[in-house]
């Protein structure tokens, strides 16, 4: 499948479901879904019943719950805490993963970040809290060290249209490393990704947004 087609399918596809949550062997939980309140009391009782868990794998995660979002970031600043992503990773995960102590992405076809604003659920449209977008592009940029710059990560979370903001996905190569590439989009297209745009030069790891290996 070429690139082109492979954003289009992936932003087709970016649909939340409910959450799953369990502990995998030996420390890492496991996310898979949105961000609501009744599924942060689930992880904090799972929590407590294995204190030393360092790791939480988000698997095709999507928005949810402000104040969750904000209590699952404040949880993976933890010192020794490790996120990785796999699958789809949008909106609230996104911010929870960039904000991560160390963030890992597993090579996939469809692994990708969608970095973007907070939009109503049944309207579509754009929560238009621009001191609460201010404050996320703060800690955004602040997490990768300014790598990513407040410019972009406030760009990201201010376009209307939820299918805009920063997309970033890796292609699995036959050596079994991955191919990193990101986009800016729009999102204001009838059809994308005529509105996404490959920000040249730009890797997860420039960016910011995936630790280095060796780190």
């Amino acid at each position: 499948m070429s690139r082109t087609p492979l954003i289009l399918l992936l932003l087709l596809n970016a649909t939340g479901h409910a959450a799953e949550i369990a502990f995998v062997e030996p420390d890492t939980i496991l996310w898979s879904g949105e961000f609501r309140l009744a599924d942060y009391d689930k992880f904090i009782r799972l929590s407590e019943r294995h204190p030393g868990f360092s790791k939480l794998k988000l698997v095709d995660s999507g928005d949810g719950d402000a104040s969750v979002t904000q209590w699952m970031i404040w949880t993976v600043r933890g010192p020794g805490m490790a996120v990785e992503a796999e699958g789809s990773c949008i909106g609230a995960c996104a911010s929870i993963f960039v904000n991560a102590a160390t963030r890992r992405f597993r090579p996939s076809a469809r692994t990708y970040l969608h970095m973007k604003g907070a939009h109503d659920g049944k309207s579509g449209t754009l929560v238009d809290d621009l001191r609460e977008s201010a404050r996320l592009a703060g800690e955004l940029s602040a997490s990768t060290g300014r790598k990513l710059s407040l410019e972009v990560a406030f760009k990201s979370l201010r376009l209307p249209d939820p299918r805009g903001g920063l997309l970033i996905y890796a292609l699995p190569r036959k050596s079994g490393s991955g191919l990193a590439q990101v986009f800016f989009c729009k999102g204001d297209e009838p059809v994308k990704p005529g509105g996404c745009g490959e920000i040249q030069g730009a890797t997860p790891e420039s960016l910011g947004v995936v630790t280095p290996r060796g780190r």
